[in-house]
């Protein structure tokens, strides 16, 4: 009787530290911002596949690129290496209008924090039939798919952060990348390569 008592409390004893665990890992979420959460997912996942695999790659497309930077600085000697798609530190491509300066301003006033930036067509797309998958995918609402259709200011502002913390990471990545752009991205200009290598 006394080792089923001493079983059943030893039991009560791992479950009580794994709730605590995850009351702080749930306040550390709820504290921290929306890019903290989403870097925070991405260095899980990174922790995962170490698990099982032996080397990892990090990658990603346009902020998933600067995102893949970050981390791959922050942890070095786990990221063997990194495939870049599109990587934007400057929204300077074709479909941004001239005034876009003006937004870093126009973003902390009150009608800016509400506002939200809509995808417009060609989604960065020339060939009208994959346009016509990614318009169907952005309505479905599934962003996994092809992102968001529209994004809200305040994940603007947090992207902002992201990529001035990146940019002064860079001398930090050591690890080989691929870096893919395209000569006429309609969201970041080619230039955004160009400081990255």
């Amino acid at each position: 009787m006394a080792a089923t008592t001493q079983g059943a409390f030893d039991r009560l004893v791992d479950v009580s530290a794994e709730t605590i665990q995850w009351a702080r890992d749930l306040v550390a979420v709820v504290r921290n911002s929306f890019g903290e959460r989403r870097r925070a997912r991405v260095e899980a996942e990174l922790d995962r596949m170490l698990q099982v695999c032996d080397t990892v790659i990090v990658g990603g497309l346009s902020m998933g690129a600067v995102l893949a930077m970050h981390v791959a600085a922050q942890r070095p000697q786990e990221v063997a290496g990194l495939a870049l798609y599109a990587p934007t530190f400057w929204y300077d491509g074709w479909s941004i209008p001239r005034y876009a300066f003006l937004l870093k301003w126009v973003i902390n006033t009150p009608f800016g924090k509400r506002y939200r930036f809509v995808e417009r067509e060609p989604y960065g797309l020339k060939d009208t039939r994959t346009r016509a998958l990614v318009v169907s995918s952005l309505a479905s609402g599934d962003s996994s798919e092809a992102g968001l259709l529209s994004t809200p200011s305040g994940a603007l502002k947090q992207m902002w952060d992201l990529i001035a913390v990146t940019r002064r990471e860079l001398p930090q990545v050591k690890c080989p990348a691929l870096l893919v752009h395209p000569r006429e991205d309609d969201i970041a200009d080619l230039r955004n390569a160009f400081e990255i290598q």
